[in-house]
This record gives C-alpha cells, structure tokens and sequence, in this order.
C-alpha cells in the first residue's frame, strides 16, 4: 500500500531518457504545512534602474558566494552566470495510511511520522557550458525518509 520510489531507468518511454535530480527522494506533502520557495539568480551587468542595479549585485554576491564554493570543492576556475535556489522548509511526509484509507497497527508511531518535518534545498548553477546541482540538508535534523520504519 505505500509508494516506494523506483529507480532509473524506468519503463516509461517518456521518462526513461529524461534527466532528474532530486533534492529529496520521498513523497514530501507540503498541503499539510511547510513551504517551498525558490530564487533565481542572474549574473548581468546590464541593468538601468537603481533597484534592478542593486537587485542584480546582490545575485552576483549570491552567485559568487555558490561559484566560489564549486571552484573550491571541484578545484576548477567555474563563474556561474545563472543559479536557481530551491528550498523545502519543514515539510511532511505523505500520509499514505489516510490517502488509502487503510487501517494501521502503527498508529503511534505513524502519528509521529507525520507531525516530523524535513527541511533541505537544492541549488543548480550553471555559465551556460558546466552546470553543477548542491543539495543541503541539515546534519542530523532530517526527521522523516519514507514510511519504511513500518515495514522494519
């Protein structure tokens, strides 16, 4: 009864060639609370305006703050033009037992399950030629990964 992810590559025709990455592979569910926000940054020195002009510093200061992290850890001269910031704050898993309808002898625990949340984000840069995905979670306060404790 509970969904489990598969893995690549899938039967799906339309699916098989496609690339995914995933920041978090579990069935998150952010209708019950939590948020998921993002941020696209743009490296580009053509802007008229006061605010874009200090609009668009400000994404150059995060897009060299992200570079300079690659550059370090991937020991190459990479310059990100564009990067997109996704973060997943305090969210749920998926109630499964409830979706079906089924009974549980775990309601203690699935109860317990369902209140933890998870936060973690995804940033993918790229200069156009080199992109390059970072996932961030938070060392020990990842509180949920699937309903696999049921089946233990």
């Amino acid at each position: 009864l509970f969904w489990q992810p598969s893995l690549f590559p899938t039967g799906n025709q339309n699916i098989q060639a496609a690339n995914v990455f995933a920041a978090y592979w579990a069935d998150v569910d952010n209708r019950v609370g939590g948020t998921v926000r993002y941020q696209v940054f743009i490296g580009s020195e053509e802007e008229s305006a006061n605010n874009q002009r200090k609009r668009a510093t400000e994404e150059r200061n995060q897009l060299d703050i992200i570079s300079e992290y690659i550059r370090e850890s991937q020991n190459t001269d990479f310059t990100g033009k564009w990067a997109l910031l996704v973060e997943w704050s305090d969210v749920h898993a998926f109630d499964h037992l409830s979706f079906f309808n089924s009974p549980s002898s775990f309601e203690g625990e699935t109860a317990e399950f369902l209140n933890s949340t998870n936060t973690f984000q995804a940033i993918i840069i790229t200069d156009v030629f080199t992109t390059y995905v970072i996932y961030t979670y938070k060392c020990g306060e990842l509180e949920w990964s699937g309903p696999d404790f049921l089946h233990a």
